[in-house]
């Protein structure tokens, strides 16, 4: 089998469109932090005025007490703990069993190739993980290189909870930032795709040799901005891994879908009791969205099978496509907010979703090592076929839930517990 000609279908062209379900996550991890804070501040606004009216009844309210009663403190060490405390034990675990006692679980040609990101380096590099800075040093080196994901997310926890505190104080400020920085993102994002020439997305086939022909960049070293002619990469792997490095795991390229979720939660707490939307408004939101999302995911379509887009439509795509993906999310989150999402919203509110969704953060950390010790210990090669590979997957997928289930009920779940009764 021509494994070339494999890269070509679509069934390659949606598994490379497959990082958008990062985004996703991004997006319902911004939507989330907004909403759970709200019903935190909340709670503590009911046990202020019940431990109030109690020290009412007993006659022993001082002046400070009436003061403390009447605001909520957001305290961000208070944040920040608790969400280390919530993602670092688990990861703790996976590093200590990848560094210590991994390289026991099996053998074969492969073998080093496939556990060297949990095994060497992760001997090597433990402590960058546990600082959550990972997506910036050694990026040659990360330990668990799956885990980039749990760094960028801990950053934007970082900034959103300052910008949360501007929208309870000084909304437009807040609002402002938000938009500042989602645009900051697109223009990054779209700077660094023409000075570094990328394509619009990194596919594993000769793509990259096209671009050979007519690479350029900016050249900032010069007082003066010019264009010059690039070698072109050694290899298309050499080009994916620089696009990984410095645009996909780097926070000031991803904020985008994060912020819209985040300001998406804002819009719907404080336009509660707004009117339902009209069969206008909806048709209108709908088409946009199936419109936008379709057309993200198939726009590349002809560059997969060799009609490369110019570098300036690379940069376009590259930078606002999460974006507009990302709002197809919002509005689907939306409507459903209304009771207005239909059988969309029927569909993602089924309960069977319920136990995944809690098991999700383990799943997403030993999963690798699940897909590692099963290639790792080949003694030999196999034949590429669709089928094969969906078999694997499912293997996959229910070894590495029933791995995270062992791990949520005996790491994840007792730690965050005590964090929390720490913290109270």
């Amino acid at each position: 089998m021509d494994i070339k000609q494999i890269t070509y279908n679509v069934f390659s062209h949606l598994l490379v469109n497959g990082t958008f379900s990062v985004d996703c996550f991004f997006f319902i991890g911004g939507y989330l932090f907004m909403h759970n804070l709200r019903r935190y501040i909340e709670e503590s606004k009911r046990i202020d005025r019940d431990n109030s009216s109690s020290l009412s009844e007993l006659g022993t309210t001082t002046k400070f007490d009436k003061i403390q009663s009447s605001k909520t403190n957001l305290s961000l060490f208070v944040l920040y703990l608790n969400r280390y405390l919530r993602m670092t034990p688990t990861m703790i675990f996976i590093i200590g069993f990848g560094a210590i006692t991994l390289r026991y679980f099996g053998s074969g040609p492969e073998w080093t190739n496939s556990t060297v990101m949990f095994d060497l380096w992760c001997r090597k590099n433990w402590w960058i993980n546990l600082l959550y800075l990972h997506n910036f040093l050694d990026t040659d080196n990360m330990c668990l290189s799956h885990s980039w994901y749990s760094a960028v997310d801990f950053q934007f926890y970082l900034i959103a909870s300052i910008l949360i505190i501007l929208l309870r104080r000084r909304a437009a400020i807040g609002i402002g930032l938000s938009l500042f920085l989602i645009l900051g993102s697109i223009c990054i994002t779209w700077i660094m795709t023409i000075v570094n020439n990328y394509p619009a997305v990194p596919y594993f086939n000769d793509i990259m040799f096209v671009y050979k022909n007519r690479l350029f960049a900016i050249d900032f070293k010069q007082t003066i901005l010019f264009f010059k002619f690039l070698p072109p990469p050694n290899r298309p792997l050499d080009v994916i891994n620089s696009y990984y490095q410095n645009i996909y795991i780097k926070p000031y390229c991803r904020i985008g879908p994060y912020l819209i979720g985040l300001l998406l939660a804002y819009a719907i707490i404080i336009n509660q009791n707004s009117r339902k939307l009209t069969k206008s408004q909806l048709i209108l939101g709908w088409s946009f969205t199936i419109v936008s999302t379709l057309g993200v995911i198939t726009a590349m379509l002809p560059a997969n099978n060799g009609d490369i887009p110019s570098v300036q439509l690379a940069a376009i795509y590259s930078s606002t496509s999460r974006i507009i993906w990302s709002l197809g999310l919002a509005w689907i989150t939306f409507v459903s907010s209304k009771n207005q999402g239909g059988f969309v919203q029927r569909f993602f509110s089924l309960k069977c979703w319920i136990p995944f969704s809690r098991l999700t953060y383990c799943a997403y950390l030993v999963h690798p090592i699940i897909i590692a010790l099963f290639y790792g210990s080949r003694q030999q090669t196999f034949d590429y076929s669709f089928y094969l590979i969906l078999y694997f997957t499912i293997s996959n997928i229910c070894i590495t839930y029933l791995a995270s289930i062992i791990l949520a009920l005996f790491i994840e779940y007792p730690i965050s517990a005590i964090g929390k009764i720490l913290l109270q």
